[in-house]
């Protein structure tokens, strides 16, 4: 009866039919509150609704059983962004990357939420370790450019952008703020290429 709940609420989160599917896991989490993946999936359910405290609400209970599951730290930090929480969410992401150092998701996460904060030094290590782990991924390298950039380093910048450039070479912000790079280098004629 158990896994029927549980495989019920799945199918009907894969049917978008979130409030059905979120009605199941409570019916699962009612017959055995303490199964941590209950509670997550439970999590992913309100966080697609839109209901992010309850959502954390969820990932906390979760944390509280399994405290050892890094995709629960990353879902709760995604949570606490969503809820204009961004320092929480940091604690959050660096816990996740304690339990796994070789997810990309959570390196790439926690120095895009230092960005947000114009903490720039501060992203380049967790967007150099996401970088690392997967060197193909246009959407970090653009990331590192632009905490590069705005903390002045405009040389780093440049190569990075270029990398990005590489894997994703129709993005236009790409290109834009390659060009603004260039401009504070004073390469105007250059520059003048990526407007």
């Amino acid at each position: 009866m158990l896994c029927a709940w549980f495989g019920k609420g799945y199918v009907l989160y894969s049917d978008k039919k979130y409030d059905k599917a979120i009605t199941s896991l409570d019916k699962a989490i009612e017959i055995d509150g303490n199964d941590a993946s209950f509670w997550y999936y439970r999590g992913i359910v309100l966080h697609k609704s839109e209901k992010y405290q309850q959502a954390l609400d969820s990932y906390n209970q979760a944390i509280k059983i399994d405290p050892n599951d890094a995709n629960y730290w990353y879902r709760r930090g995604i949570s606490l962004q969503n809820l204009a929480k961004q320092n929480e969410a940091i604690i959050s992401y660096q816990k996740a990357t304690e339990i796994n150092p070789n997810n990309v998701n959570f390196w790439s996460k926690l120095g895009d939420t230092f960005g947000a904060l114009e903490r720039y030094h501060e992203s380049l290590y967790p967007l150099s370790k996401s970088i690392e782990i997967n060197p193909n991924n246009a959407r970090t390298w653009y990331s590192q450019a632009y905490s590069l950039q705005q903390l002045n380093k405009y040389q780093q910048a440049i190569v990075a952008y270029d990398k990005a450039i590489e894997l994703e070479p129709n993005s236009g912000s790409i290109w834009l703020n390659r060009g603004f790079t260039l401009l504070k280098l004073n390469r105007y004629q250059q520059a003048n290429y990526f407007f």
